[in-house]
């Protein structure tokens, strides 16, 4: 194989001075060693040297590199980045990388920026080009295993999903806006209170966004509707599905969001704002509110899931029967899910998305709408546009100072909206100023903020000692007296043997909601302020709490009564997915075998739709406890206090995404526990990037 100069033996390791064709699987060895690469990716890297023996080692490397950024989250290689910038683009070395952390004498292995220093622009991209392993974006075939797109290269997997969709997209950009006139008197009673307007100054501040965006969303094929915590997204989506009820009785209406805990708020929001709606509504006798549909199912239901697959029962082959899809959380939407959505849904039906663009981005690769709304808050709407809105709102949009683009410019622009007004927390209240600042990056208000509101909290933790009991930890203590609460519900409230069948399922719902009170978010899994330690701790604490009902005897059981367990994969024979939260309890039950009735441990969860799933124990396949959960696991819930721990070393992940989606999972009080304050700092100053090419197709 040829090895070019890029790879010189590095001056700190002199064994490395082998003969050249060693020197390339040799480093990547290394890397993997190090837990610099997985082993996905060497494995890769081997499968395109079968592929093409002749293969050059700058073309090897692109495809390692391009492996490794997917699996932090990025569709592609940034050549252009790489080069410059080659060990902060790549996370490399990592914060936990084994030898970094192990044997901090031990040499590092060479950076990668020691690798690529002999190389530029044109030659990577001249080599790339040539390669048998990679197509050109421009190709009228794509089959190799790489594609390579300007600066930016794929796995082919990834690119056809980028492109799927931006066409799409494109294609129902196209489409035009309805010819169906929007009925304004029922728009109008769908928000009889005008925005209150202070200033005689007409501002964008002061415009009804909330009835922009249900007039922009009922008339094209695409909208996405974004806003922060409390702006109305959910009282958007009732007041919009009563709008098209009203136009159209038949209309087919999916509503979906991307994990159960989402899609079983939604279906509870929707279901008590739609009844209050009724009642309030001056023209409700138009709208048909017994056909509008409450139930929220989670994407993976919604295109049928296989098991053990990537492929869909529904898809370009076999659409979705549905006139409307409307999806919540799509922040949480990877580029393959969107994809696959795309693909399934009738030409004919319209997309609306809805979502915050400041959350963390999804797990997998990709930030859909964080990529797509870049421009959402600049509001380059074109004339036609304005003059739509204002025909069918009666909102002056033109006297806000908007400058309108030059026509055909930002097209994406004309179907995205943001929400400005927040409802959600009261004026006095410090929730919604604390999101705000941290958006903003502003780290003195931030601090202030923190000290000065009383739903706030700044927790400030000693550093624990690693080789003292795990019940020792300050964050645990914190939590476990948080948590005393739900287990005295768990224990003390349970139903007699003869109470009826419904008490159990009344106390199993009232335990759930219990817990649903407070929650510990933690950044990283692994150490002790990790997700698997705090876990552990928190256990330890409340059975050595003389105020808790819980003891060691409990924990020695593997399903003890008040156990939380969250799924870790989904589970499509129980209708259960990952992330889906049950608590353990035990029920009276009478058994043909047993009729006289014993006690049963069953694992309880709150279904999507409403009801509780009772499920033994020993079906649940791949289960962790559930004190703690990361914040990304936490995306999509709410709960009335919620807590944040930060790590005491630094780490990529504490980002300023990741602290404003943690605050804006409370509803009524916020708690920020750190032993090192400069993390909240680091935080703010460092924020989640995800490459891509999505945007440029727009």
């Amino acid at each position: 194989m040829d090895i070019e100069p890029l790879l010189v033996p590095h001056p700190k390791l002199p064994d490395l001075t082998v003969p050249p064709d060693t020197d390339f699987w040799h480093l990547l060895d290394t890397w993997v060693e190090a837990a610099w690469l997985r082993a996905v990716d060497l494995g890769f890297a081997h499968f395109l040297a079968k592929y093409d023996p002749q293969a050059p080692a700058s073309v090897l490397l692109a495809a390692v590199l391009t492996s490794h950024q997917l699996g932090r989250g990025h569709v592609c290689l940034l050549l252009d980045e790489t080069l410059a910038h080659a060990d902060f683009t790549l996370s490399l070395p990592p914060e936990q990388g084994h030898l970094s952390l192990q044997d901090p004498l031990q040499a590092l292995p060479p950076l990668p920026s020691d690798c690529l220093a002999s190389l530029d622009l044109n030659y990577w991209q001249g080599a790339l080009q040539k390669s048998s392993l990679v197509d050109s974006a421009q190709d009228a075939q794509i089959q190799a295993p790489l594609v390579l797109a300007e600066t930016r290269l794929y796995l082919q997997r990834y690119w056809r999903y980028e492109y799927q969709v931006a066409q799409h997209l494109h294609t129902r950009m196209q489409i035009g806006r309805s010819n169906q006139v929007v009925n304004k008197a029922l728009l109008d009673a769908l928000f009889p209170m005008p925005v209150q307007r202070p200033h005689k100054k007409i501002t964008w501040q002061t415009l009804n966004w909330q009835k922009m965006a249900v007039a922009l969303a009922s008339s094209q094929a695409v909208t996405f509707i974004t806003g922060g915590p409390g702006t109305g997204k959910t009282t958007t989506v009732v007041r919009l599905l009563a709008l098209l009820y009203a136009q159209n009785p038949h209309t087919h209406v999916c509503l979906a969001a991307p994990t159960g805990k989402a899609a079983a708020r939604l279906t509870e929001s929707i279901g008590s704002q739609l009844t209050q709606l009724a009642q309030q509504v001056p023209l409700a006798a138009q709208v048909p509110w017994s056909q509008i549909p409450t139930q929220v199912t989670t994407l993976h239901q919604l295109l049928g899931a296989r098991p053990h697959s990537r492929q869909f029962k529904y898809h370009a082959q076999h659409l979705l029967a549905v006139d409307v899809l409307i999806l919540d959380e799509a922040s949480m939407i990877d580029l393959e899910m969107f994809a696959a959505v795309l693909n399934a849904l009738p030409k004919q039906a319209r997309i609306i998305l809805l979502g915050d663009p400041n959350q963390l981005a999804s797990v997998e690769a990709g930030a859909v709408l964080g990529e797509l709304c870049k421009d959402a808050a600049s509001m380059h709407y074109q004339m036609d546009t304005v003059q739509y809105l204002q025909a069918s709102t009666g909102e002056p949009l033109d006297q806000c100072g908007l400058t309108a683009p030059i026509q055909n410019q930002y097209p994406l622009s004309q179907h995205l909206i943001m929400l400005h007004q927040t409802y959600r927390f009261a004026a006095n209240t410090g929730i919604g100023k604390l999101a705000d600042a941290v958006q903003r990056g502003a780290y003195h208000s931030v601090r202030y903020l923190l000290r000065e509101h009383d739903d706030l909290a700044l927790i400030q933790l000693t550093k624990p000692d690693p080789h003292s009991p795990p019940s020792t930890h300050p964050g645990a203590i914190f939590a476990a007296q948080a948590y005393r609460t739900y287990l005295q519900q768990v224990y003390q409230a349970q139903p007699t043997q003869e109470a009826p069948a419904d008490a159990w399922d009344t106390w199993a719902l009232a335990c759930l909601q219990a817990f649903e009170a407070f929650r510990l978010l933690a950044v990283v899994r692994e150490g002790i302020w990790g997700v698997t330690y705090l876990n552990t701790a928190i256990a330890h604490c409340l059975a050595e709490d003389a105020q808790t009902p819980l003891t060691w005897q409990h924990l020695e059981q593997t399903y003890y009564l008040g156990r939380p367990l969250m799924l870790t994969r989904n589970d499509y024979r129980l209708g259960l997915m990952n992330g889906d939260i049950g608590l353990c309890l035990q029920r009276f039950e009478h058994t043909p075998s047993q009729p006289e009735g014993r006690y049963v441990t069953r694992v309880v969860f709150q279904q999507a739709q409403g009801g509780l799933h009772w499920v033994l124990p020993s079906r649940l396949q791949e289960v962790e406890t559930a004190y703690v959960l990361t914040v990304h696991k936490a995306q999509g819930s709410e709960f009335a206090h919620t807590a944040l721990i930060l790590p005491q070393h630094t780490s990529p992940l504490l980002t300023r995404e990741l602290l404003y989606t943690g605050i804006t999972r409370a509803k009524t009080r916020f708690s920020l526990l750190t032993s090192r304050p400069q993390a909240i700092r680091q935080a703010l100053t460092q924020k989640v990037v995800r490459h891509s090419g999505l945007y440029s197709y727009f």
